[in-house]
């Protein structure tokens, strides 16, 4: 897993944020929600877990992030296709943090 943190680029992103149009909207996750979602999934990576705290979903340009909502409609769909997908290759855990246009699905390798 990479070891880029995100935190040290706050004030960077954070200025896309506010100037992006498709950034409209959107708004830092709660942590009450976020736990809930891990309590009823799986613990998100810290990297996106930060995103979500500070700064909520992204949609500055393809892919886009999910935000909690999106996370949650997708997580077990993600895990069922990509257990199927993968099933003859050796492979370690993923995690999905977003998609593409054309409705794959991004992630993160947990390795």
């Amino acid at each position: 897993m990479c070891n880029f943190v995100l935190e040290k680029h706050f004030d960077r992103i954070k200025a896309a944020y506010e100037v992006c149009v498709f950034t409209n909207g959107i708004r830092p996750e709660p942590e009450d929600n976020i736990k809930k979602f891990e309590s009823n999934y799986v613990f998100i990576p810290s990297e996106y877990r930060w995103l979500l705290l500070n700064l909520g979903g992204c949609y500055l340009a393809e892919p886009w992030i999910f935000d909690l909502k999106e996370l949650e409609e997708n997580y077990t769909f993600f895990e069922e296709a990509y257990e199927e997908y993968m099933s003859e290759c050796e492979h370690g855990q993923a995690f999905p943090i977003g998609g593409l246009g054309d409705g794959s699905i991004v992630f993160i390798d947990l390795e």
